[in-house]
């Protein structure tokens, strides 16, 4: 797992939206380059750890932008992460996301 780099590059300060409501500009008017890559069911899908290892090898590759959901589309209501989190407690949204017993670590 490496953590050399940050997340994006803050040379040019914080990203904020034009006027016109179209384009994304860093705080110095430098304009930002949405280059995506996809991976819907990264958070569901791989640990902690090869998440982290997927951004910044994404970082590395020019991307500055990926696409993912919080919530996956196939089973990630009822099929556990890597990790054994699942998103809500009985499918409840307003209940905060918890391991299954099976994975517990408490």
């Amino acid at each position: 797992m490496s953590t050399a780099l940050p997340a994006w590059d803050l040379a040019h300060g914080d990203l904020r939206v034009l006027m016109d409501g179209r384009w994304l500009v860093h705080a110095d008017g430098a304009p930002f380059l949405w280059l995506a890559d996809t991976a819907w069911e990264l958070l569901h899908r791989l640990t902690l750890d090869e998440t982290e290892d997927y951004f910044v090898q994404r970082r590395a590759q020019g991307f500055t932008v990926v696409q993912t959901v919080v919530l996956a589309e196939l089973n990630g209501l009822t099929e556990p992460t890597p990790e054994g989190l699942l998103p809500f407690d009985d499918r409840e949204p307003d209940r905060r996301m918890r391991r299954t017993s099976a994975n517990s670590t408490a």
